[in-house]
């Protein structure tokens, strides 16, 4: 019976004048004593056949992976989350699943989770006070900066996020950048992305006490978020008082895409680059 090894050992020359060696692949090597080197061809190309199958099967498998990553859109349109088209959802979509995707994996001291799109308003009005100049395109980007977690369905903690591997980080980056294509976001210069982080940083603090029910110091020492948490709720005005909620209370679904559509519709330099798949 033949033996496989993982390398040959051994220097050519000590080897048997009887000994035949065919090598597969670089590092495998099949011998065998008296044996009929066309045995061994065929036995490579069955090998080589059986890898072709095998590639081929792969191949098929991840294009039956891709078709059922498929999201069905209040639209009607389908979005393949592994070759996002940019212009497949409205913007009625993209606020609809905002407002039902949860921030802290659902925990809440209120009746309700804290959805995406109410956390995106609060890093943008948080974002303006540090530079009422902000420009549009600016503005967009701190609007939709979690916008990829809508078409995803959750939003991960951030320690889970290292977990979740390479595959998942290229997943999100692709989507990432189909909505900046679609909504023509601007690079951020460094500057900007410094404050950029601290509007979201302080967002998350303020909403880890007032939302999710942690306290100051497990703020500080185990989500180690060492930002300014706010006492006053910067999206509690008299039009969200009118509705009935609390400062810092979440939103229900159907307030919180309103006024996320409301907010990106506002931004719109012209109205057909925001909502071209209406």
């Amino acid at each position: 019976m033949p033996t496989t090894d993982w390398a040959a050992t051994g220097p050519a020359n000590s080897r048997t004048k009887n000994q035949k060696t065919f090598f597969i692949r670089p590092f495998i090597c099949i011998r065998n004593s008296k044996v009929n080197m066309r045995d061994e061809d065929a036995k490579g190309r069955g090998f080589l056949a059986r890898c072709l199958e095998w590639r081929q099967q792969v191949c098929e498998d991840r294009s039956t992976a891709s078709r059922r990553m498929q999201i069905l859109l209040k639209s009607g349109n389908s979005l393949d989350l592994s070759y996002p088209d940019p212009n497949i959802w409205t913007n009625q979509d993209l606020a609809e699943r905002l407002s039902t995707t949860a921030r802290w994996a659902g925990s809440s001291k209120w009746t309700r989770p804290l959805s995406v799109a109410q956390h995106s308003i609060l890093v943008l009005r948080i974002r303006g006070k540090q530079e009422t100049a902000l420009t549009r395109e600016q503005a967009r980007y701190e609007l939709l900066h979690d916008a990829e977690e809508g078409f995803l369905g959750f939003d991960p903690i951030t320690p889970l996020k290292s977990c979740l591997g390479d595959e998942f980080n290229r997943l999100c980056d692709g989507l990432k950048k189909a909505i900046a294509t679609r909504y023509r976001l601007p690079a951020l210069t460094s500057q900007q992305w410094t404050l950029h982080k601290w509007a979201d940083r302080c967002a998350a603090a303020s909403e880890a006490l007032h939302v999710a029910g942690w306290t100051r110091t497990q703020i500080k020492d185990e989500l180690q978020i060492n930002a300014p948490i706010l006492c006053r709720d910067p999206l509690y005005d008299g039009s969200v008082a009118e509705e009935g909620y609390a400062p810092w209370e979440p939103w229900d679904a159907g307030y919180a895409a309103g006024q996320f559509l409301q907010t990106l519709e506002l931004l719109a330099s012209t109205p057909d680059v925001l909502d071209q798949a209406s």
